[in-house]
């Protein structure tokens, strides 16, 4: 599979959208960020960017699946939504606090490549996503680490 253009960690809770929910639909609005940089994460996205999907809140947490950026960011639409978890009386559609993103799917692993396994991979190091505490549910990656999870994939594990 080639790299794109950009990289990107999309942190997911299966129990709420998983990677077969994502197959099944083929393409979604990555929506309900509530936190201000992975926001702003979000506003740098460009269609064709890479994004790994990751499984969070789960018993065997790790990267499950990739897809593609599709559209350019535009507003949250649930942060209007009065009724909704996501709702954010601070944001409106003249002046929207919060983005979303469509994103396209390409591909699930056999394999769900585990935070343990992540961890073993040197180029990795500095990722956010194994910073102790991280709940960031947007990561930016360099190409040398999204090239190091697909030699990894590519190497049989999935």
């Amino acid at each position: 599979m080639k790299i794109e253009n950009n990289y990107w960690l999309l942190k997911t809770e299966p129990s709420l959208f998983s990677i077969d929910d994502f197959q099944r639909e083929q393409k979604t609005t990555w929506e309900g960020v509530r936190n201000f940089e992975a926001r702003n994460n979000i506003k740098k996205m460009q269609v064709g960017d890479g994004a790994f999907i990751y499984h969070s809140s789960t018993k065997n947490n790790g990267i499950v699946g990739y897809g593609m950026i599709s559209s350019p960011y535009f507003p949250d639409e649930t942060a209007f939504d009065i009724k909704g978890p996501y709702y954010d009386q601070k944001s409106s559609e003249q002046n929207p606090l919060w983005w979303a993103i469509e994103v396209s799917f390409k591909q699930k692993y056999h394999k769900v490549i585990t935070l343990s396994e992540l961890k073993t991979i040197k180029a990795l190091q500095k990722c956010r996503l194994l910073k102790k505490g991280n709940r960031l549910s947007v990561i930016g990656l360099d190409s040398i680490q999204a090239s190091a999870i697909m030699e990894y994939i590519n190497r049989g594990v999935n």
